[in-house]
């Protein structure tokens, strides 16, 4: 198949580039209103921290994300806010406010000229130590272009994991706090790499874009959502048989995950094993909201389909044939172009791609090898992605 949809992560210009959070639904105690984020927030500040802070949100759900990258005591964390001319803190005489924000969520209000603003705090540290790709014998690229400081670019050694002309690059992004995860494309039509990108403005073209999710001529056969809406599904079935492919989304406070997905009507539901029948073979069965056991509703805000996953909780798990993705199963033989995207334990993206010279010269990698380079660069949860001759 050809690839249709690209994965793009693009840099924004910090705070100032958010959009409304607001939608003049009710946000507090005595009004309704809607206000830019940018116009009430200007900065957050921890108090007393060293370790690097990024910030996310999400503007329709009024959440505030604090990303630390290292080990920080969340359960008594003091913030400093910079606020928007007229705009206080409503349970604070200053600016400055103590939260426990481990393993739970805290509310601050903001007290405007009309009404009280509610902005739900969450934080994450990040502790786990990156792997180094240098010491893995990559390379950094300098030559492609000026990127962000969060996201890398690698190159690998011609010999590499077994084979003698290896041309596979890898970027890794941190976008705790920087940049975006976005899906360009429909449910129909096509477009190349190149072609996306030349569509974007100047001004907001994409640091990294790769092929993402699977097509059949004009029409896609994995899933999108966008804006927490799901624009088109994975094919659910093949054969006479039910389908549970996967998919890579990221969720509204910002974190990414990998699940096995089967949309019910507009609910997606995520399950921790695809499903299939006693011989491990594709099944008759069509998944609910209990079968597979385990399922629960899945949220993402963002979301790209591909196939097959390639790590789950740092294990090798290539369901190929049950998600019934023909011609690309871990055999050693099948040496093609690939494209992969991994999530390390500190969620970090690694974006994979490996070109080959053409579909005959045998000279790309199999999925197991794509999957170890994944598992040794730190990625806990790893799925393939369009690859081949797109």
């Amino acid at each position: 198949m050809k690839n249709l949809f690209c994965l793009l992560v693009i840099l924004f210009a910090g705070l100032t580039s958010l959009t409304s959070c607001g939608d003049g639904r009710d946000l507090g105690d005595g009004g309704v209103q809607a206000y830019d984020f940018k116009d009430l927030i200007k900065s957050v500040e921890a108090i007393g921290v060293t370790v690097p802070l990024g910030i996310s949100f999400n503007e329709n759900r009024h959440e505030v994300n604090l990303h630390f990258k290292g080990q920080v005591d969340l359960s008594n964390l003091r913030l400093r806010f910079t606020l928007a001319e007229g705009v206080t803190l409503a349970d604070a005489n200053s600016t400055e406010a103590n939260f426990n924000l481990a393993d739970k969520e805290a509310i601050v209000r903001l007290q405007t000229s009309s009404c009280i603003v509610k902005y739900k705090l969450k934080a994450t540290a990040r502790t786990t130590e990156e792997v180094d790709p240098i010491t893995l014998g990559w390379s950094k690229v300098t030559d492609k272009g000026e990127l962000p400081s969060h996201i890398q670019v690698y190159k690998s050694p011609l010999a590499f994991h077994g084979q003698n002309n290896v041309n596979a690059y890898i970027a890794i992004a941190d976008l705790n706090g920087n940049g975006s995860f976005e899906v360009l494309g429909n449910d129909v039509g096509k477009k190349t790499p190149q072609e996306f990108y030349q569509a974007q403005e100047e001004g907001k073209k994409p640091s990294i874009l790769i092929n993402a999710g699977f097509f059949d001529k004009d029409k896609s056969v994995s899933m999108i959502v966008r804006n927490g809406r799901l624009v088109d599904n994975n094919t659910t079935v093949k054969d006479e048989c039910y389908i549970t492919r996967s998919a890579i989304g990221r969720s509204y406070d910002g974190e990414f995950n990998i699940q096995w997905v089967y949309a019910i009507g507009t609910d997606i539901y995520a399950y921790p094993l695809p499903a299939m029948d006693v011989n491990s073979k594709p099944t008759n069965r069509e998944p609910t909201d209990t079968y597979p056991a385990g399922g629960f509703k899945w949220n993402p805000t963002t979301a790209i389909g591909g196939s097959p996953i390639l790590l789950k909780d740092g294990e090798y798990k290539n369901y190929w044939e049950v998600e019934a993705i023909g011609g690309i199963g871990p055999q050693d033989n099948n040496y093609r172009a690939r494209t992969a995207i991994g999530i390390t334990s500190n969620q970090n993206l690694i974006l994979f791609v490996c070109q080959e010279t053409s579909a005959s010269a045998n000279d790309g990698l199999n999925l197991k090898t794509v999957a170890n380079i994944l598992k040794e660069l730190g990625c806990a949860d790893a799925m393939n992605l369009d690859g081949g001759g797109s």
